[in-house]
C-alpha cells in the first residue's frame, strides 16, 4: 500500500532559470543533490558543534537542519531529500555516539516526511511556492505545528525522559515542540528563498534592515529581562517583540522578515549561553517561556509580511486590468473616432450638400415659401449635426494630437470647453517646446486626465474660473508638470482616504497617471476650489508600461 503520493517522491531540480547557463541539466542536477549532501553535512556538524560550544548539547530550541531539510523536500522532491538526509547523518556520526545519532536522526525524519506530506495536500499550487499568508500559514501549521505535536510527547516518552528523568514531561514536551515548530518557521523559508517566485519580495529599503538590528538589540534586552531575573516580565517583553516583528514586516517585506528572524534566532541563542543555567540548562521554565515568545513574534511577524505580499499583488492585479481597460477605452475610442469620421460624419456631409443643392433649385422653381423654409430649416438642423458629431469625435481623440504641438491641442481644448460651459478655462504653457517631446501615448493619457480635471472642476466643483498650466517639474528639468487649479465648492480629500475608495474620475486620472510613470497629487479644502497636479516624465523607461 502507498502511503504516500507521488509528487512527494519527485525528483524535479532547480527550475531552468535557476541552473547555470550552459550546464546540462543531468549535471547540474547531480551537482546540486552533492550541494544538497555537503550543504546538510555542514549545518549539521555545525549545530552540535555550536551547542557544545555554548554548554548546552541539547538545545532543542536551535536546529537548522530538519527546517532546511523541510525546505529542500518541498522544494526539489524524495531524491534530493534523500542526499540532504545523507550529509545529515553523517555529519551526526562525525560528532555523536550512534545512539543519539540515531535519535537525531529518527527525529528529522519524523519532522519532514508527514511535515512534506501535509504541506503539498494542502497547497494545491506544489512545488511553486508564493511568500503569501495563505502558504506561510499552511507552512507552519501542516510543516511544524502538527507533525511536532504529534511526534513530541512519543518521542519524550519513548527516548528522552530515560535521558533526562529529571525533567517534567510536559516542560520535556514544549521544548521539543518549540524546536520543531521554531525551525520551520525561521529555516524553511531561508530554503525556499531559493525558489524564484519566493524571493521575489526582495529588501524594500536599509530602514526595514535597522529594524532588523532594532529586533535583534530588543532581544538581547528581553534575555537579560526574561532570563537573568527572577521575576519576568511577560507582556513587556511580548508587546516589544510583536511590535518590531510587525515593523519589519511592514517595511522590510518577506525577505527582509525572514533573514531577520534568523538572524534574531541566532542572536537570542548565543546570548543565552551568557546567564546561569536552571537545574538541567536546556528545559528550564524561563528558557521554554522565552522562545515561546520568541516564536510567536517570529511568527506574527511572518504572517504579517504574507498578508502585505497578498495586498501588493492583488494591487498589482488591480493596475493590471485597469491598464488594460484604459488601453481598451483608447483602442475603441480610435475606432469609434474613425468609424463616425469615415462614416457618418461623410454621409451626414453629403446630405447637406444634396439638401443645400435641392434648396437651390426649389428657389429656383420659385415653389411656395413654407417648403423652402422647411428645406432650411433641414439645412440647418444637418449642418448643426454635422458640427456635433465632428465635436464629438474630437472629444473621442483628437485628430491634431499626434499632428499638431500637444499645447495648441489642450490650449484648443480650453477654449472649447469654455465656451460650451460658460465658464472661464485659462491655459498657459510655460513649458515652451518640452511638450513636443512627448511620446504619442504620453500626450493621449495627458490629454485624458486634462479633460477630467476640467469636467470634474466645472460639473462638480461648479468652478466659474479653472486655470491649466504646462510648465516643467521644479526640480526636475526631465519631467513635466501638469497643474490644473479651480475656485469652485472643493471638497475632502480625506473623505475618500477614510471609504478606502476614491471618486471614479479621481481613481482613473490616478491610473493615468501611474501608466504614464508619473505621479497625481489633488489637494482640496471645502469651499476653497481643488488642485490635481500630475508629474509625468518626457522620456519614460522603456521598461514602464504605457497603455497605447
Amino acid at each position: 500500500m502507498r502511503l504516500l503520493p507521488r509528487r512527494l517522491f519527485s525528483t524535479s531540480l532547480p527550475a531552468a532559470g535557476d541552473l547555470p547557463p550552459g550546464v546540462d541539466e543531468a549535471r547540474s542536477g547531480r551537482r546540486w543533490w552533492w550541494a544538497f549532501c555537503a550543504g546538510s553535512f555542514l549545518m549539521t556538524a555545525g549545530s552540535v558543534w555550536g551547542q557544545r560550544e555554548t554548554g548546552v548539547l541539547h538545545n532543542f530550541f536551535f536546529w537548522p537542519p530538519s527546517g532546511m531539510a523541510l525546505g529542500v523536500a518541498l522544494l526539489h522532491g524524495w531524491r534530493a531529500y534523500a542526499w540532504t538526509l545523507a550529509g545529515g547523518a553523517l555529519g551526526l556520526l562525525c560528532m555523536l555516539a550512534p545512539g543519539q545519532a540515531a535519535f537525531y536522526f529518527i527525529s528529522d525524519v519524523m519532522i519532514v516526511v508527514p511535515g512534506c506530506w501535509l504541506v503539498r495536500q494542502s497547497w494545491p499550487q506544489s512545488p511553486r511556492y508564493v511568500p503569501g499568508v495563505r502558504f506561510l500559514s499552511i507552512l507552519f501549521l501542516m510543516g511544524g505545528v502538527i507533525p511536532c505535536g504529534v511526534m513530541a510527547p512519543l518521542v519524550w516518552h519513548f527516548v528522552m525522559r530515560h535521558s533526562f528523568p529529571l525533567v517534567d514531561f510536559h516542560l520535556g514536551f514544549l521544548s521539543w515542540w518549540l524546536g520543531g515548530c521554531i525551525s520551520v518557521v525561521v529555516f524553511t523559508p531561508v530554503m525556499l528563498l531559493l525558489q524564484s517566485s519566493f524571493r521575489s519580495e526582495g529588501f524594500r529599503s536599509w530602514r526595514s534592515m535597522l529594524l532588523a538590528l532594532a529586533q535583534i538589540g530588543a532581544c538581547l534586552y528581553l534575555s537579560v529581562l526574561v532570563l537573568g531575573r527572577d521575576e519576568a516580565h511577560p507582556i513587556l517583553t511580548m508587546t516589544v517583540l510583536i511590535v518590531l516583528g510587525g515593523l519589519i514586516a511592514a517595511w522590510g517585506k518577506t525577505t527582509g522578515v525572514i533573514l531577520a528572524n534568523l538572524a534574531l534566532l541566532t542572536v537570542a541563542v548565543a546570548a543565552q549561553s551568557q546567564f546561569p543555567e536552571l537545574e538541567t540548562a536546556s528545559f528550564s521554565a524561563a528558557r521554554v517561556y522565552f522562545h515561546a515568545i520568541l516564536l510567536e513574534s517570529m511568527t506574527v511577524s511572518l504572517l504579517i509580511a504574507g498578508g502585505f505580499y497578498d495586498y501588493r499583488r492583488a494591487d498589482q492585479v488591480l493596475h493590471g486590468l485597469a491598464g488594460h481597460m484604459l488601453t481598451v477605452q483608447e483602442s475603441e475610442r480610435r475606432r469609434i473616432s474613425a468609424d463616425l469620421h469615415d462614416g457618418a460624419s461623410q454621409l451626414i456631409a453629403g446630405a447637406g450638400m444634396r439638401v443645400a443643392a435641392a434648396l437651390a433649385a426649389l428657389r429656383v422653381a420659385k415653389v411656395p415659401a413654407p417648403v423652402i423654409s422647411d428645406m432650411e430649416s433641414a439645412a440647418r438642423e444637418l449642418s448643426g449635426a454635422l458640427k456635433e458629431l465632428r465635436r464629438t469625435v474630437a472629444g473621442l481623440r483628437p485628430e491634431m494630437l499626434d499632428r499638431a504641438k500637444f499645447a495648441d491641442v489642450v490650449a484648443d481644448f480650453c477654449a472649447q470647453a469654455g465656451r460650451r460651459f460658460g465658464a472661464s478655462i485659462i491655459f498657459r504653457n510655460e513649458a515652451r517646446a518640452c511638450g513636443e517631446q512627448l511620446p504619442i501615448e504620453i500626450r493621449e493619457h495627458l490629454f485624458r486626465l486634462v479633460q477630467e480635471a476640467v469636467s470634474n472642476a466645472i460639473q462638480h466643483g461648479r468652478a466659474e474660473q479653472v486655470r491649466v498650466t504646462l510648465a516643467p517639474a521644479p526640480g526636475r528639468p526631465d519631467w513635466l508638470e501638469m497643474r490644473i487649479a479651480d475656485n469652485g465648492r472643493g471638497f475632502d480629500t480625506t473623505a475618500h482616504e477614510r471609504m478606502d475608495r476614491l471618486h471614479l474620475g479621481l481613481r482613473t486620472m490616478a491610473e493615468r497617471a501611474r501608466l504614464m510613470q508619473g505621479t497625481l497629487r489633488i489637494d482640496s479644502q471645502p469651499g476653497h476650489g481643488a488642485v490635481a497636479t500630475a508629474r509625468v516624465p518626457i522620456h519614460p523607461s522603456s521598461g514602464g508600461q504605457i497603455a497605447s
